[in-house]
């Protein structure tokens, strides 16, 4: 069951998704899967302008649009419906105790575990070979990723705390 589950985590191409999760979980003990859940949406309107055939193909699986919509509109039906779950499962919008100050920080981190830079050649040079990153169909910035991790700062958070 493992394996098939890393094989289907592997198609979906869902590495920043996951890589901003664990740095949520890691940091602030957000449990993964609902860490996933309040990233997927930012990811997907990342991915958007290069995935409309696999995201109108969803749509259509998930009962957002029918075939005869175009691609265009199902893409934007599968985002839009994607968020509206999340909202209607009340997932939280940001993330309990993260600050403006760890946003690059975090942005940083989770660049390295999605593109596989985790480990220096240096220190460990097997562990350096088999970290090959996860398969993204969009390589995301250092920037781009700080943007989607700026939208979790807890509105209560003193920008100058340590978590």
């Amino acid at each position: 069951a493992s394996f098939n589950a890393g094989v289907a985590f592997t198609r979906a191409s869902v590495g920043y998704v996951h890589a901003i999760a664990h740095q949520f979980g890691a940091l602030y003990h957000t449990p993964h899967g609902m860490a996933n859940a309040m990233v997927l949406p930012y990811i997907l309107d990342f991915y958007r302008a290069g995935c409309t055939d696999a995201f109108a193909d969803l749509a259509i699986a998930a009962g957002f649009g029918s075939k005869g919509d175009s691609p265009d509109v199902l893409a934007d039906q599968f985002v839009q419906g994607t968020k509206d779950l999340i909202r209607d499962l009340e997932i939280p919008g940001f993330v309990k105790g993260l600050s403006a100050s760890r946003v690059a920080e975090i942005a940083e981190r989770a660049i390295n575990e999605a593109h596989g830079d985790t480990f220096q050649f240096s220190a460990s040079p097997m562990q350096y070979l088999l970290d090959t990153g996860y398969p993204v169909p969009i390589y995301m910035t250092q920037q781009q990723c700080e943007s989607i991790v700026a939208k979790f700062v807890d509105p209560s958070a003193n920008s100058t705390s340590k978590l």
